[in-house]
């Protein structure tokens, strides 16, 4: 089994909401991920003024298969 995290945006504009993978971190890599959402999640809310976007991470696991 392949385990990656991923940050989702999610993107809300008052009238829609879009959901898309931000970016993609290696299973060793949560605390990168974590912390990466959290430097995305104060830009948006601080720095460009989107209060309603959000960045979460999630686990992303799939089963590998030969061939």
């Amino acid at each position: 089994m392949t385990t990656q995290y991923v940050i989702v945006h999610r993107r809300d504009t008052g009238r829609t909401v879009e959901e898309q993978v931000h970016d993609i971190h290696p299973d060793s890599d949560l605390t990168a991920a974590t912390e990466h959402a959290a430097e995305l999640q104060y830009n948006a809310n601080h720095v460009y003024g989107r209060t309603r976007d959000t960045y979460r991470v999630a686990r992303l696991a799939y089963i590998d298969e030969e061939g």
